[in-house]
């Protein structure tokens, strides 16, 4: 198996520092033969993270957090560009956020049936997250609001679509409660 880490404090992939995973817990309704909904997991670290200037907590979204068609949320990754299959830096772009109702709408082919309440949309032509960035945050006003989940695949052709955090809150928020418990 290969070992598995993160890097955290760079926003160049081959800076920074690797931390190594110890313990992954998948949401236990995710569901790999249906996919995408409940598509979150927990990392657990073999350290503490050192926290400096570039590496900082998030706070994660309310349970009650509404947002509003078109307000403006930022996501970021090192996933695929128009001409690479990675990128070597870090990379944001600006997103709209649309409501599920239009995401539906937006999205008429075999795609739209994946879409449910724990998921959120955000994107507009030419502008998304794209292979690669999977996990990667989706953030508004400072708080962690999604979390990359899937998209067309034709990058940019259509919203990305995103964990909804405030939805899947309570595992998170148990799942952490656990393991600072169990590792204390």
């Amino acid at each position: 198996m290969l070992k598995q880490y993160i890097l955290v404090g760079s926003d160049e992939v081959n800076k920074g520092q690797l931390y190594d995973i110890k313990e992954t817990i998948v949401h236990p309704l995710y569901n790999k033969i249906t996919k995408h909904n409940n598509d979150v997991l927990v990392i657990m670290l073999s350290k503490p993270l050192q926290f400096s200037d570039r590496v900082q907590p998030i706070q994660m979204a309310p349970r009650n957090l509404a947002l509003n068609s078109g307000d403006m949320l930022m996501t970021m990754g090192f996933g695929r560009t128009e001409e690479l299959d990675i990128s070597p830096i870090l990379l944001s772009v600006k997103v709209p956020y649309v409501t599920n109702k239009d995401c539906y709408e937006i999205f008429t082919n075999g795609y739209r049936s994946l879409i449910t309440e724990n998921m959120m949309c955000a994107g507009v032509e030419g502008k998304d997250s794209c292979k690669g960035d999977s996990g990667g945050p989706l953030v508004h006003n400072n708080l962690l609001v999604g979390i990359v989940s899937f998209g067309y695949d034709l990058c940019g052709t259509h919203p990305g679509v995103y964990t909804r955090v405030s939805a899947v809150r309570d595992f998170i928020d148990t799942t952490m409660d656990k393991l600072n418990n169990m590792y204390e």
